[in-house]
């Protein structure tokens, strides 16, 4: 029995000094209190327009031609496509400006008498010409017609310095979400301070485009006025958005 009471009071004794010792521990080290406050914020959109001249233009055209069999219409579309081809590099364009856009051949069905009948085939040869002669685009346009072109079919206007354009409408963008801030704040009596988070949500630079129907229109009125074909570029608006949130 004696040697039981032993065994029972050194394990109380351990018992007690463990607890002891966790009490201590918990007493000697503080929790922490959250350190961050939550922060008052404004958050705006903001855009930038910037208005671009534009330095380039691509412009679409090409040759239609038709044939008993297919084979004819093509060979017809290459022995005609030599002279645009030759008025092409007579208006200063290189070969890296000049792509094929589209070239096509398939017969030419016509509804007759309730049913399809064939006619022929028709071979179509498209080009893409990058031109930056922009004061010269009504003549590249007589050119090829006069040399044979058949088929204008759209005249595209961009700016090629589009990145540089860009920067100054991000920034323009950034400056009009401040000054909405800023309004924000001074009607809450308050100051913008710093800013906490900004995103953008890309740029817009539209190409400016005319279709054949008015490429066809202008041709017209020249020929009726022994002029050249008058192409107006214009100007183009580029616009970039951000997001900004503002700490006041």
């Amino acid at each position: 029995m004696q040697n039981g009471s032993k065994g029972l009071v050194v394990r109380v004794a351990l018992s007690l000094a463990l607890v002891g010792g966790l009490a201590a521990h918990f007493q000697a080290t503080p929790v922490s209190a959250a350190t961050e406050v939550a922060r008052n914020t404004i958050t705006v959109a903001g855009k930038g327009d910037v208005l671009m001249t534009p330095d380039v233009a691509y412009v679409q055209f090409g040759l239609i031609t038709e044939g008993q069999s297919a084979q004819q219409a093509q060979q017809k579309n290459a022995e005609l496509f030599k002279e645009i081809q030759a008025a092409i590099k007579q208006q200063g364009v290189g070969e890296a400006d000049v792509k094929t856009s589209r070239y096509d051949t398939h017969p030419d069905y016509r509804w007759e008498n309730e049913q399809n009948v064939l006619k022929g085939y028709r071979s179509e040869h498209i080009l893409e010409v990058t031109y930056r002669e922009m004061d010269q685009i009504g003549s590249l346009l007589d050119a090829v017609s006069k040399a044979g072109a058949n088929r204008i079919e759209s005249v595209r206007f961009g700016a090629e310095k589009v990145d540089e354009y860009e920067m100054i409408a991000l920034q323009k963008a950034v400056d009009h979400a401040r000054k909405k801030a800023d309004a924000l704040a001074k009607g809450l009596g308050k100051q913008v301070k710093e800013v906490v988070a900004i995103q953008e949500f890309g740029t817009v630079a539209p190409l400016q485009y005319r279709n054949a129907m008015s490429i066809a229109a202008d041709g017209e009125a020249a020929m009726q006025n022994s002029t050249a074909t008058t192409i107006n570029h214009g100007q183009l608006t580029l616009t970039s958005q951000v997001q900004v949130t503002f700490e006041f």
